[in-house]
């Protein structure tokens, strides 16, 4: 199947914070990690809350954050394994933006970056 992503994708995992409200309208603030990421979006993994597919959200990385609407979640299990696909609000500047423009290539191959 062709690729559908207007961009490359870095395939390595950076530690993030999360702020958002759960499914059942409480907030929450945690850390997760983000895989997978590019300019207009990432998918997070280790969230310990249940969001639903158009919450926002705000991811920092680093000392820079950006707001991201979620695109969809899958909650595999009790292992944490739960996944949520995330695309940035396009007024945001995108909080990772200098990490790859600096280590695309070493990121492209999947290597892990330092917080």
């Amino acid at each position: 199947m062709p690729e559908r992503r207007r961009e490359p994708r870095a395939h390595a995992r950076i530690a993030v914070k999360v702020y958002a409200t759960d499914k059942d309208g409480l907030p929450f603030g945690q850390e997760a990690v983000a895989t997978n990421f590019s300019f207009r979006g990432a998918l997070l993994t280790n969230l310990e809350h249940e969001v639903r597919p158009g919450d926002l959200m705000i991811v920092f990385f680093e000392e820079k954050f950006a707001r991201f609407r979620v695109v969809w979640a899958l909650y595999a299990d009790a292992m944490r394994q739960n996944q949520v696909a995330v695309q940035r609000i396009e007024v945001d500047k995108c909080p990772w933006a200098a990490l790859l423009e600096k280590d695309a290539p070493a990121l492209a191959n999947g290597a892990t970056a330092a917080p």
